[in-house]
């Protein structure tokens, strides 16, 4: 025989199933609302997963966070319509487009090099979600031109990019300690394509081919033609926390060169970013793990320090083999409905393989300072600050525009 006690939780028990039960509808249909230059088409494949499923089953977070991530709405809602008469239910999407298209001047300033220039992007062509970028740049040591489009892969198809550039450039090839050894000019031009394959939600596998030509001047180096090929995968895991979009990202990429001066050599690379809250939705914790491996390449295709994402060693210095490990808090000090400014402290340590094949392990702190527009699908300002302990100099650039 029950006791008073077990009869009571089972009534409990039965009624909040019941409750449940009765409140629980399944998805028919989906509304968006707000679009004006997307194609609803963009949305559907994703907005698609979600009917016939219960509602219980959705998280409006999750789904306001991947909406987020294509970078071209601001004001994002998400919610549920029931209609307790049949059991089911409407997803409700209400967005409000950011400003995608747009003449972009920009200019920076940095520790190596200065100069500006004039973009015409487009991070929604065609109402598709799709990139575009043409344009160009005066540098202190380079000109340079440019155009890109690239279509993101989706569930049921491939992605696809192209690329081409050409330019001069001046370079200034420096060691770990930021002494000049040597200086050399090349002309030339590039273009490349490449197909991408999304494996699940987070998950995208993309192979790569390019040729470039460099002719020298002033130098003893020869012109070369080279043909590229690479193979990357990256997994990528976003979360909206209402001042920062929380980011964990893992990269891999390995290639095949062909250079008409070297033959044969090989690349690797590896990113690993994760991205927290850090005890208020107001910080975020940042960990950069980076390294970048090449074998028998040429002078001209080495990883310069910059491309890797070192902040502490001059972005003039190029080696086959560079690494990273960095920490950072990055805080919102002011946000608003048009932009949001945040203040960023890191700590950084990095390997190198000096010109001498020797190994250098460098450390040092470093800040910044960006501010960021809602309605604009770019950062509008940013500086930042590092300073190498070991080899004692420090490296900075400040950007108007955007940050390249």
């Amino acid at each position: 025989m029950k006791s008073p006690f077990t009869k009571k939780i089972i009534t409990a028990l039965s009624l909040s199933f019941l409750y449940t039960a009765a409140f629980a509808s399944t998805i028919t249909d989906y509304k968006i609302s707000g679009l004006k230059k997307t194609k609803p088409e963009t949305l559907t494949p994703y907005l698609d997963t979600f009917l016939n499923k219960d509602s219980e089953e959705i998280d409006l977070h999750e789904i306001e966070t991947t909406l987020r991530t294509y970078g071209i709405f601001s004001d994002i809602e998400v919610s549920l319509t029931e209609n307790e008469s049949d059991d089911t239910s409407v997803l409700n999407i209400s967005l409000k487009e950011k400003i995608t298209l747009l003449p972009l001047p920009f200019a920076f300033y940095s520790s190596n090099n200065y100069g500006g220039g004039l973009f015409i992007l487009n991070f929604n062509a065609f109402g598709k979600k799709d990139v575009l970028a043409a344009g160009g740049m005066i540098l202190s040591d380079k000109i340079f031109g440019m155009f890109a489009y690239s279509h993101a892969p989706e569930s049921n198809s491939l992605g696809w990019s192209l690329f081409s550039s050409a330019g001069k450039t001046d370079h200034t090839v420096t060691d770990i300690n930021d002494k000049e050894l040597n200086k050399y000019y090349t002309t030339g031009f590039s273009f490349s394509a490449g197909l991408s394959e999304s494996l699940n939600s987070f998950c995208t596998l993309s192979q790569n081919i390019g040729y470039s030509y460099n002719n020298f001047s002033e130098c003893d180096y020869e012109d070369s033609h080279n043909i590229s090929g690479s193979l990357s995968f990256n997994a990528n895991f976003s979360d909206w926390n209402g001042y920062f979009l929380l980011t964990k990202s893992l990269n891999f990429r390995g290639g095949i060169d062909y250079s008409s001066v070297n033959d044969f050599s090989e690349n690797a690379a590896f990113s690993l970013t994760l991205q927290n809250n850090f005890f208020t939705s107001r910080i975020r914790s940042i960990i950069d793990i980076k390294a970048s491996y090449q074998h028998g390449v040429s002078i001209e295709n080495k990883t310069s320090a910059s491309d890797c994402g070192l902040k502490i060693i001059s972005g003039n210095f190029v080696s086959s083999e560079l690494g990273l490990a960095r920490f950072s808090l990055e805080g919102a000090v002011y946000k608003s409905s048009a932009i949001t400014m945040s203040l960023l402290g890191s700590y950084e340590a990095d390997f190198a393989k000096d010109y001498d094949d020797s190994a250098a392990i460098c450390h040092g702190p470093g800040f910044g300072f960006y501010v960021y527009l809602e309605k604009i699908a770019l950062p509008a300002l940013g500086f930042t600050y590092s300073y190498n302990v070991n080899k004692k100099y420090s490296t900075f650039n400040f950007s108007l525009g955007a940050s390249f």
